[in-house]
């Protein structure tokens, strides 16, 4: 029974309704395989008509852990306590406790009630204990917290490791082969040979010279050049690599970081087919 109706002010009438019998066969178990049955038509509607099928992203590298890599949702709590302190503290011995005290909560709370309204302690410590479990949740996302070169950041958000970004949102015909250097190329009418031209692949490389020239005029990038060179791979395959050059304010060294995008032809999303996949991308990274 409810708790409103076991424990609320409600007539002698209504609580008895409450605890009126119902058949498990056939009453229950046919309503029960009514709503399965209409959970799952709804799920296939779903899947059928908003799906498009999980993309074929970066083949596996057990050697290198990919940029912005984060936890499945559920675990996004405890790699926000993993950059509060000590890991062996925030990831094992804290997780522990909890999991112990929620094992003990039973025994601790004695109240006989189950009605929310005469619960307030235990209501206000859930709230709070929720509240925590989604700061901390904001905290494990690879965006707090975690300082990424700017030469990195600029090319991991144009063309993240995993997942889509700008460039993978260009359609395959855009990217035409040439080397196009940061504030040298001009971003008007990159494909003159096109009929249409290349928006989304201007809207890119503006973005990139954006990126570059912001970090120049904040410091974090000192006499940066950079370019972006896309060329003919193999048959139905174009390699785009995305090249930054700067001098190491410490050492007064040049460094440079680049990354090489393989994109087939098949990868744009208006070229998906969930059933004939070949490729999506294919990432590797270089640094000096």
């Amino acid at each position: 029974m409810p708790a409103r109706y076991e424990e609320g002010d409600v007539t002698p009438e209504v609580k008895k309704e409450t605890k009126r019998r119902i058949d498990f066969l056939p009453d229950l178990f046919s309503h029960e395989v009514y709503l399965t049955v209409l959970g799952l038509f709804l799920l296939l509607l779903v899947t059928i008509f908003f799906y498009g099928g999980a993309p074929l992203e970066n083949i596996a590298n057990p050697q290198q852990t990919p940029l912005d890599t984060k936890a499945p949702w559920y675990f996004w709590w405890l790699q926000g306590l993993l950059k509060l302190g000590d890991k062996a503290l925030m990831g094992i011995v804290i997780p522990g406790l909890l999991a112990a005290l929620l094992f003990a909560l039973p025994y601790i709370d004695r109240n006989p009630y189950r009605s929310f309204v005469k619960r307030p302690v235990a209501v206000s410590l859930g709230v709070f204990f929720v509240l925590v479990l989604i700061v901390l949740s904001y905290m494990g996302l690879p965006q707090y917290g975690i300082e990424t070169p700017a030469a990195t950041r600029i090319i991991q958000d144009l063309s993240p490791e995993e997942g889509e970004g700008p460039l993978q949102e260009v359609p395959y015909d855009q990217l035409q082969q040439g080397f196009y250097i940061v504030n040298e190329t001009t971003t008007d009418n990159l494909c003159p040979e096109m009929n249409f031209g290349c928006p989304e692949f201007e809207e890119l490389f503006a973005l990139y010279i954006e990126r570059v020239n912001h970090a120049i005029e904040s410091g974090d990038l000192i006499n940066a050049d950079a370019v972006l060179v896309v060329e003919n791979w193999q048959e139905d395959l174009k390699k785009v690599t995305m090249r930054i050059t700067w001098d190491d304010p410490e050492t007064g060294d040049q460094k440079t970081y680049e990354r090489h995008i393989y994109v087939h032809s098949n990868s744009h999303a208006e070229y998906l087919n969930p059933n004939n996949m070949a490729w999506r991308a294919l990432i590797t990274n270089v640094a000096f």
